[in-house]
């Protein structure tokens, strides 16, 4: 069994995360062009994908540091990242709040449904004063289906509920 430890590789300044090193074997994993790299439990993965550059009018090639979305999850947290991996489902009366400013990159070929939700709830909520930007990959196949409940958004906000911002730079949203 091949063991790894794997931890994010930043940049000399601390910043932007650009790789993950294996503190087992030394070596550093640094993907592009739409490529995941999950660590050794698959809850924190690795993920490039499609930036779009408003003050450029262009799409850059970026890396992420990630949590790995699963049936389980109800929060996206304010400053982190996510990423849909697998194809992955939500329902049952669950849904999906946003807090803060939070960021979710859909993988390609994978897929986000999140669907059944109570009545006057979103399906991903977005209330008034946060923030979710979603990312496609290099071929922008990653999907995500959101139906809210009765009188709720599929991402916004809920029944009479201000929806916060909600912005689409690749992947299919539906």
């Amino acid at each position: 069994e091949l063991k790894r430890n794997l931890v994010p590789a930043r940049t000399k300044d601390a910043g932007q995360v650009v790789g993950l090193y294996d503190t087992v074997s030394g070596e550093f994993f640094a993907p592009r062009g739409g490529a995941l790299m999950l660590d050794h439990d698959d809850s924190i993965a690795l993920a490039s994908f499609c930036d779009y550059d408003a003050n450029s009018g262009s799409f850059t090639n970026a890396v992420r540091y990630c949590t790995v979305v699963t049936s389980e999850t109800r929060t996206f947290e304010d400053g982190q990242w996510y990423v849909v991996a697998d194809d992955v489902e939500i329902s049952n009366g669950e849904n999906i709040t946003v807090s803060g400013s939070a960021h979710l990159i859909l993988c390609d070929r994978a897929s986000l449904t999140v669907a059944n939700v109570a009545m006057n709830k979103a399906a991903i909520g977005v209330s008034a004063r946060n923030s979710l930007t979603i990312y496609g990959q290099e071929n922008g196949s990653g999907l995500l289906t959101a139906t809210g409940g009765l009188n709720g958004a599929g991402i916004g906000g809920g029944d009479r509920g201000a929806g916060g911002t909600v912005t689409i730079n690749g992947g299919t949203v539906t």
